[in-house]
């Protein structure tokens, strides 16, 4: 299964979402999430914590003073599209 890197970015004071993709693996990556669900095997979500992004108050305070925030790579087993309740 081919290597899926999703980010999130700030940039310019928006929160983007980016996924990056091996060539030749666009059309099945839509298809999977037009499907409701794309197999996520090899693929990991990656991002840096904002401060405004944690909402424990104390938890925040303690991480901003410490000068240490999160970088978080998750890996994903699955990416589903699912309706809305």
């Amino acid at each position: 299964m081919p290597e899926i890197e999703i980010y999130v970015r700030n940039s310019g004071g928006r929160s983007l979402l980016n996924v990056y993709l091996p060539a030749g693996e666009r059309e099945g990556f839509l298809s999977g999430l037009a499907a409701g669900e794309y197999s996520g095997e090899g693929a990991h979500l990656e991002l840096s914590v904002l401060p405004e992004w944690i909402t424990d108050d104390e938890e925040r305070a303690r991480l901003v003073a410490s000068g240490s925030l999160p970088h978080l790579r998750i890996p994903l087993s699955a990416i589903n599209v699912l309706p809305a309740e």
